[in-house]
């Protein structure tokens, strides 16, 4: 090497001491702790100045005099205003504004739950009929396909769903959806709307959606009917008893009859126990003919009339038996109350 390499060959720098490695470390630990001291300072105030901005200051109080809190390096460097020179609004959280709260929404599911159960219930227990009906007028089911069991087991704001099976085939578990229309907006609306498919599916089929499950007995002035046509079949076994026994009800009832319409008779008053006389024999010699045709006149008013009733409101056994002894007994006042009964289930 040459004598002016030598020359410009910068010096070592001097190894330093254990000692002042010791102090060099210490300064720079003192330098972080004050540091870390400063920002815990900073942090700390933020939280207290944010605490007051939402809760706001308490009334009452006041800054004490001589108090002036050393302002931090944080608090120096305040942000700038907003160039409009309007107070800065924070952004609000739209999300968090459009969701409902979890629990509000756990109760409104809890309602909803409570509500299908109830709705299940009183389908599967009391509206057997009405969930045929929706088998045969929206599921498809044919007509004459006797559904041996159905079941509700789901209902949505769209659709229910029903399990049933067939007599043919009633091992077969088959499912089907039914689409609700129009759509619920939410399942307490419910009752409304089934009941208007019932009331379309049963009368597709020529059916009331409701059912007579009870027996009326009669009541009333109506009670005179069967009373006339019991003693006329009495009359048959024993004429005496009914015709000339005077403290026959038969006898009784021609007698008030006569009395009442006495005054319109073109004959005197006090011929009327000789009339009554002669219709209680003119009744004696014709009872078999009066006992016969009022057989047949009840047998038709049965057929014709008492019949489709029960036809229409689906009264089953032993129901629907208890109605047709009551038309063939009585005839017309039974059709008039079973009919009555029924309009009243149809203005639910």
């Amino acid at each position: 090497m040459s004598s002016n390499d030598k020359k410009k060959a910068p010096k070592a720098p001097a190894a330093q001491t254990p000692a002042a490695l010791k102090h060099d470390a210490a300064a720079a630990a003192a330098q972080v702790k004050t540091e870390a001291a400063k920002a815990a300072n900073t942090v700390t105030e933020k939280a207290q100045e944010a605490k007051a901005a939402v809760k706001g200051p308490s009334p009452g109080a006041s800054v004490p005099s001589g108090a002036v809190s050393k302002p931090s390096a944080a608090s120096v460097a305040a942000p700038k205003p907003p160039v409009s020179g309007s107070a800065s609004v924070s952004k609000p959280d739209l999300k968090a504004a459009t969701q409902a709260p979890a629990a509000e929404v756990d109760a409104a599911t809890a309602r909803d739950e409570a509500t299908k159960a109830r709705i299940l219930a009183h389908m599967n227990q009391d509206h057997k009929l009405s969930l045929k009906d929706y088998l045969y007028h929206y599921g498809g089911v044919t007509a004459t396909a006797q559904i041996a069991s159905v079941t509700l087991v789901d209902i949505t704001s769209t659709s229910l769903v029903l399990n049933y099976s067939l007599e043919s085939d009633h091992l077969n578990l088959r499912t089907l959806s039914i689409p609700i229309k129009p759509e619920l907006a939410s399942l307490s609306d419910a009752r409304e709307v089934l009941v208007n498919m019932a009331k379309t599916a049963a009368g597709a089929r020529g059916y009331s959606p409701f059912q007579i499950k009870e027996f009326k007995w009669v009541s009333g002035l109506d009670i005179l009917v069967p009373a006339a046509v019991l003693w006329t079949v009495v009359g048959l076994v024993d004429p005496n008893l009914v015709y000339k026994n005077s403290k026959s009800p038969f006898v009784i009832l021609v007698n008030l009859l006569l009395k009442a319409i006495g005054p319109l008779l073109p004959f005197d008053r006090d011929l009327i126990p000789q009339i009554a006389i002669m219709a209680m024999g003119e009744i004696k010699r014709r009872r078999k003919d009066i006992v016969k045709y009022t057989v047949i006149i009840h047998i038709l008013e049965s057929f014709f009339f008492m019949r489709p009733i029960l036809n229409k409101y689906r009264v089953a056994n032993p129901t629907k038996l208890y109605w047709y002894l009551a038309c063939m007994v009585e005839g017309f006042p039974s059709i008039k109350r079973i009919s009555k009964l029924g309009k009243s289930l149809d203005n639910q």
